[in-house]
């Protein structure tokens, strides 16, 4: 179901709605930027997926600044809230 919601497999029927958005019938181009725009992922070997010299804030923040992209207003309340 995680795989699914996160764009990474396609359903083979009905409907999955994320928002306004059906995953059964977007494009594959679609699909890589919604995956690059809305979804994110911290797997659970954390050593394969966060640097480990970074604090969390930096590890949040390095692929917004990889992509040139400014975080959303969440991130950053996020950030300020409970991030060290």
């Amino acid at each position: 179901m995680l795989n699914i919601l996160a764009g990474l497999d396609r359903p083979s029927a009905g409907q999955v709605m994320v928002g306004t958005r059906d995953l059964l019938d977007v494009s594959d181009r679609d699909l890589v930027m919604y995956r690059r725009s809305e979804v994110g992922f911290v797997w659970q070997a954390t050593a394969r997926n966060l640097i480990s010299y970074l604090t969390v804030s930096d590890n949040i923040e390095l692929p917004m600044a990889l992509m040139d992209s400014r975080p959303k207003p969440g991130v950053n309340g996020l950030k300020n809230s409970w991030i060290p």
